[in-house]
């Protein structure tokens, strides 16, 4: 299930926001995970053997997607 929220606040002056569209766990099927286990192994990111999981991350495909974004300076997250 996928919930829209709209809010807007205004935390600091200055700065930008950007918007950007992101999967809900609706959208992601296992074989997006399995291209982003892949993904993350090619660009150097160790998971060990989770690539071989079916679906969803286990603990070390997500702490290498978590340090892929921030090496990357994305949004953390889900």
């Amino acid at each position: 299930m996928v919930t829209e929220i709209e809010s807007s606040e205004l935390v600091t002056h200055g700065g930008n926001t950007e918007w950007k569209e992101v999967l809900g766990d609706y959208y992601i099927t296992p074989q997006i995970y399995q291209d982003l286990r892949t993904a993350l192994v090619l660009n150097g990111y160790s998971i060990g053997d989770e690539i071989y999981d079916i679906e969803g991350f286990g603990s070390k495909a997500k702490a290498a997607f978590i340090k892929f974004q921030k090496d990357n300076s994305l949004p953390v997250g889900q």
